[in-house]
């Protein structure tokens, strides 16, 4: 039986929020995918950081085109075509 490891890594630090993608076995998927995004639509990438913050400069977007609750504690972050989906821990730290 392997051993999963689960860790969290900055990815944004702002004054409001702090926030963080989830890292198992060292992978960090959500990394991984605005890589890919980078390279595949630059301009998207562009939108999502800005939008992330955004986020954590200033408090979560009061509209729900770009943030609205999905189920229980699992809220989604759009922009254009692209959705983080996220959870809130304390007060001022989002996981995606």
């Amino acid at each position: 039986m392997s051993t999963i490891t689960v860790k969290t890594k900055i990815l944004i630090e702002g004054p409001v929020f702090r926030i963080e993608t989830i890292c198992i076995n060292d992978r960090d998927e959500v990394g991984d995918f605005l890589a890919q995004l980078e390279k595949s639509s630059c301009q998207e990438y562009i939108n999502v950081l800005a939008l992330l913050e955004r986020i954590a400069d200033n408090g979560l977007p009061q509209n729900r085109e770009k943030y609205r609750q999905v189920e229980g504690d699992i809220f989604e972050i759009k922009s254009y075509r692209v959705r983080l989906l996220h959870f809130r821990q304390g007060k001022n730290l989002l996981v995606i």
